[in-house]
């Protein structure tokens, strides 16, 4: 009976690791504190010092959100605003990989300015620039860009209309970057760390996300666990081993 209630114990526990419950999560929705309006001065979030246009609005439509009912919209004429002192460590495990995800409309407004966001991990070192894990830039035609340290990916055909997915995973321990992606783009390898490699000062985990120049959507950001492959097979072999017992 002890091992039978171990064998569920370990099952439970790969049920828990697979469900990808974010470690730290916005959905602009109000359950989470947002109301509709200009988003600055909103649980945290702040303009860049040298920045006076700080226009991006929390949206209530459904039809437009990615989920849920709340999304944020950026104006054309050019923001940067950005949200600083994420923390998740006491929820982190140690040596697991994190995936760090939103989800984008770009704007379409014809010769505008990209999107750009931008994943931080300012750590102590207090910078404004040269402290991002990655930078994505997402054009008004529906093509783009994505920079980590060793790798820009290219991008193209977005359709107006449509979120997409992106973001990247990561190691902390090592500040390597496992995984770009944008969409149905996808770029894994060796030699991507993050951009701010270099920087003294300049932290482990993500901490922060910026959002500036043109116009777009951003819906769903997210920063979760990603289990290794490892632990689902150990979780296999213990179970074969406490029914094989049972026998």
């Amino acid at each position: 009976m002890k091992k039978l209630f171990l064998l569920m114990t370990i099952a439970c526990a790969a049920v828990a690791f697979a469900d990808d419950q974010p470690l730290f999560s916005i959905g602009f929705e109000e359950s989470e504190g947002y109301t509709t309006g200009e988003l600055v001065g909103q649980n945290g979030w702040e303009q860049v010092d040298w920045m006076d246009n700080t226009e991006v609005f929390v949206i209530n439509d459904r039809r437009e959100a990615a989920s849920g009912s709340q999304y944020i919209k950026s104006n054309p004429s050019g923001v940067n605003v950005q949200l600083n002192g994420i923390d998740f460590s006491e929820s982190y495990i140690p040596g697991t990989s994190l995936l760090i995800s939103a989800y984008v409309q770009a704007g379409f407004e014809r010769g505008g300015q990209p999107m750009s966001v931008k994943f931080h991990c300012l750590g102590t070192s207090k910078r404004r620039y040269g402290v991002e894990i990655a930078e994505f830039n997402f054009n008004q035609d529906g093509s783009g860009n994505a920079y980590v340290t060793g790798k820009s990916m290219t991008f193209e055909g977005l359709f107006e209309g449509q979120y997409y997915e992106f973001g990247v995973q990561i190691d902390p321990a090592t500040k390597t970057v496992e995984m770009i992606f944008v969409g149905d783009y996808c770029y894994e390898g060796e030699g991507m760390t993050y951009k701010s490699i270099d920087e003294e000062g300049c932290g482990s985990f993500p901490d922060g996300i910026r959002i500036y120049n043109g116009a777009g959507q951003l819906d769903e950001f997210s920063i979760e666990m990603v289990p290794e492959p490892a632990f689902f097979g150990l979780l296999a072999i213990a179970g074969l081993f406490f029914v094989r017992k049972q026998r």
